[in-house]
């Protein structure tokens, strides 16, 4: 007589679960990176970057955050 097969359904852990989207989520983050490096936004400093990094360029100067002196 043959043996019967036991369909029910495996249990995972949530722990396994948890890790499995963690590394999902980490491999769909490298992919988009890896395409995204060659988009225009990775060149460089745009909008809010550019006056944060203008600003500070103007306090090492010696000058306030407003403009400079005339």
């Amino acid at each position: 007589m043959a043996q019967k097969k036991d369909n029910a359904p495996t249990s995972y852990s949530p722990g396994r679960i948890a890790l499995a989207a963690g590394l999902a989520a980490l491999a769909i983050r490298l992919v988009y990176l890896y395409v995204a490096r060659h988009n225009g936004l990775f060149v460089g400093l745009f909008l809010d970057s550019r006056y944060y990094a203008e600003v500070a360029a103007r306090l090492r100067g010696g000058f306030g955050a407003g403009d400079p002196p005339t």
